[in-house]
């Protein structure tokens, strides 16, 4: 028999409770078996703060620009040309979107639905937006396993082929395989017969169906054009290797002189792990792994803490304050402070 819709309620909330407390507890493992024990052995190697290399620290923040700019290409470029608005809008969207994810409950989910409600009060068509969010995740995930290969193969002179590499090579040849194969065969299509119409009742609840199903054909259409697909890597690549060269600018002006294909390679390493819907932005887990991970290459305890905390300020808390003021100068679609429309042509 079923539950009944007050057993749903008492499951749900049960669920709830227990996915708040594992990310609790994962959080704090992650802190108190990776960022402590770094702190502890770092006591004595803490006088590299004296001697952070300040200079290149505007180039870290440029670079942390630059990243999040490539973003808005990708938005840019997935969007159809119609829809899309002024890139100094797009940007500041964008990073309400980005800089709320860490901050609102529900994290991305709950940003991410703003940032389609931005779009759409500002002209963009409600399924571009929901279909851009879709290719967006898809591509933006292949972009950061192809970014991770990048540093693995990088890296091969100096740690040799590992099975992680191999694992690496099949799942990115199996993910554009599928990328090539959709649009031709329909299966991004909710009307696909078989399993994946099975697999579509199962995912998706029927009072979304109507919404959704538009977005997912409308996002599929998309890949048919090749540009579209082989642009949209190209900014996703950038978006995700500009960030993890700033770590490594970061670590760089904290004293620690370490290969940059080692750390393209424990970024991405880090970063897919971040993916998993367990803290805001994978706080805590981030610097829990990345800290030791960095340590294992030879970097010092001191060096590795201080760099990859200065990355997370920027790659992470200062998008917040951003955020906010970037939300306060888009106002209302009726009051908008810079104009936003869509762009021109």
């Amino acid at each position: 028999m079923p539950p009944t819709g007050d057993a749903r309620v008492v499951v749900s909330a049960a669920w709830r409770w227990v996915r708040g407390a594992g990310a609790v507890v994962v959080a704090v493992a992650a802190v108190e078996y990776g960022v402590l024990p770094a702190l502890a052995s770092a006591r004595n190697d803490l006088a590299v703060l004296q001697d952070v290399v300040w200079a290149l620290l505007p180039l870290a923040v440029a670079l942390e620009v630059a990243s999040l700019a490539a973003y808005t290409g990708l938005t840019q470029v997935l969007l159809p040309r119609g829809d899309r608005l002024r890139f100094g809008t797009q940007w500041r969207i964008d990073l309400v979107g980005f800089g709320f994810s860490h901050a609102l409950p529900g994290g991305g989910a709950t940003a991410g639905a703003l940032r389609v409600r931005l779009m759409v009060d500002r002209g963009v068509a409600a399924s571009a937006a929901l279909a851009l969010t879709v290719l967006q995740v898809a591509l933006s995930v292949l972009g950061l396993l192809s970014v991770w290969l990048l540093g693995a193969l990088m890296s091969v002179p100096r740690t040799g082929l590992t099975v992680t590499t191999v694992l690496l090579v099949v799942a990115i040849a199996v993910a554009v395989g599928a990328l090539e194969v959709a649009p031709r065969t329909g299966t991004g299509s909710p009307r696909a017969p078989g399993r994946l119409a099975r697999l579509w009742r199962r995912l998706v609840p029927q009072r979304w169906r109507s919404v959704v199903g538009p977005a997912v054909t409308r996002g599929v259409e998309s890949l048919r054009d090749g540009r579209v697909t082989r642009a949209g890597m190209t900014w996703a690549v950038a978006n995700w290797l500009l960030d993890a060269i700033c770590l490594w600018v970061c670590l760089a002006a904290a004293g620690a002189s370490v290969p940059v294909e080692l750390v393209i390679a424990a970024y991405g390493l880090v970063n897919v792990v971040a993916l998993l819907p367990i803290t805001p932005g994978g706080i805590g887990i981030v610097e829990g792994l990345l800290v030791p991970a960095l340590v294992a290459t030879g970097a010092p305890a001191g060096s590795a803490l201080v760099g990859v905390l200065t990355w997370r300020l920027l790659q992470y808390w200062l998008p917040l304050p951003v955020a906010g003021l970037c939300w306060v100068s888009l106002g209302r679609p009726g009051h908008r402070l810079w104009n936003p429309g869509p762009a021109d042509g």
